[in-house]
């Protein structure tokens, strides 16, 4: 039972993406070991009364099976379950863990832990077709991104990496808080990502969803992504390792790497008139 809350960290991503909470996560884990450990102490009682009756028939013995015994089976199953449950239960924090930026930036711009697979191309969009078991796998999450032009048209992006994708530059942005609005989600992320707090969300650029993992645990993202104008300078990010630049129109589209979403440099290139929905791109 120990070991089985690393195991379940998707069981748990999918209890958590509808809003459940962490006690409500964490009842499973408790439960289960103690209904176990219940069912398990009177069949331990009565097996023991049964060879108890086997060996004082065997050797011409009086049976005798001592209260004292019987109390405590029933009391030792409660005391041996509830540990079990708890101490799970409490390693569920790094799992259920709510940060909002998709990894911890390491020196150098990175984030996370380097991947030792081949990273998977970025920017295709995904065929039509019936969706694979890993896919039916990923946790839903919602997030909002904010795109900042400087007065000559540079773009602000922040370089990471994921263990999953490789490294790739994106916006200012992370997930949605619960009860919170992308608006109000891009103010929230750009205050903290940058320290910048005079800057407003002024057009919806365009909606995508792909696929991650995040903390641990697959997901499959669905994005706003908003445009924004303000004045070039410094951030002051919450990592001081954050790798952000400036980036012209031009590099932007002959950059090498790829960027979130794979398509911002041709949107900013010929702004549409609406907001362009590009759907789930692998």
């Amino acid at each position: 039972m120990i070991p089985s809350a690393p195991k379940r960290r998707r069981e748990i991503g999918l209890r958590r993406s509808p809003g459940a909470t962490k006690g409500q996560v964490h009842i499973p884990f408790v439960t289960e070991p103690l209904l176990l450990s219940g069912l398990g102490g009177p069949a331990g009682i009565a097996l023991g009364a049964a060879a108890t009756a086997a060996w004082a028939r065997a050797g011409d013995l009086p049976r005798v099976v001592p209260p004292g015994a019987v109390t405590g089976g029933f009391a030792s199953t409660p005391a041996i379950g509830t540990p079990a449950g708890l101490y799970p239960a409490v390693r569920l924090s790094p799992a259920l863990a709510s940060r909002r930026r998709e990894g911890r930036k390491a020196p150098g711009g990175t984030s996370g832990r380097r991947s030792t697979a081949r990273p998977r191309a970025v920017g295709a969009i995904a065929p039509a077709g019936r969706a694979s078991y890993a896919e039916l796998m990923r946790t839903p999450r919602q997030a909002a991104r904010i795109v900042i032009l400087s007065p000559s048209g540079s773009v602000f992006l922040f370089r990471e990496n994921n263990i999953e994708v490789g490294i790739h530059w994106l916006p200012p942005g992370g997930g949605i808080d619960p009860g919170e609005t992308p608006e109000e989600c891009v103010r929230r992320e750009l205050r903290e990502e940058t320290g910048w707090t005079d800057l407003e969300p002024q057009r919806l650029l365009c909606t995508w969803e792909h696929d991650f993992t995040h903390q641990g645990i697959p997901v499959r993202q669905h994005e706003h992504i908003y445009v924004t104008t303000g004045p070039r300078r410094d951030p002051v990010p919450e990592s001081p390792d954050a790798h952000w630049r400036w980036l012209s129109q031009q590099a932007l589209a002959t950059l090498g790497e790829p960027l979130w979403p794979p398509r911002l440099a041709d949107l900013l290139a010929d702004a549409p008139a609406g907001p362009v929905h590009l759907g789930l791109v692998v």
